[in-house]
């Protein structure tokens, strides 16, 4: 893996760290936010169920790497592992997601009420491969007749209260 960049989003919100970070892995180039956690939490993911993590991870796939993902199973692992080792995380510390949305579009926000706090990361593809869980492939949404590609949306949501 060649050396890699990387960009804070969120500095330090409630001991919350976010970065992209720049990579190149199997020489493609891509990125990845990885949010730090202040502590290790137990968190609900679509692809790990129930995990207690120290870190969040969003990989942007690069359309090239499609088809590895799509030929050998095992290489997932491979690449986040890689990706990873950049932040100093080991997978099994970790939940991931993956999109072929670049990092550098997340759109993120905090909203505060009196003494509760969510933070979003958000990443919405509208060209590829989105899917309704365990039921089918989305592969268009009808507009006015008109038949539109559609793409994934992540969303990674982390909240708390200041009152026990």
């Amino acid at each position: 893996m060649a050396e890699s960049t990387t960009k804070k989003v969120a500095e330090d919100y409630h001991g919350i760290k976010a970065e992209i970070v720049s990579h190149v892995v199997w020489g493609v180039v891509a990125n990845a936010l990885i949010i730090k956690l202040p502590e290790a939490s137990n968190i609900l993911s679509s692809r790990d169920g129930s995990k207690t993590v120290r870190a969040v991870c969003n990989c942007y796939l690069p359309e090239s790497l499609w088809p590895t993902f799509h030929t050998a199973a095992d290489n997932w692992p491979a690449y986040l592992k890689a990706v990873l080792a950049e932040a100093n995380l080991s997978p099994e510390e970790v939940t991931a997601l993956s999109t072929g949305v670049n990092m550098d579009h997340i759109a993120w926000r905090a909203e505060v009420f009196e003494e509760l706090w969510v933070l979003a990361f958000v990443t919405a593809g509208v060209s590829t491969n989105a899917m309704r869980i365990g039921m089918d492939k989305a592969t268009t949404i009808e507009r006015n007749g008109v038949f539109d590609k559609v793409g994934t949306i992540n969303t990674i949501l982390h909240n708390y209260s200041y009152r026990i």
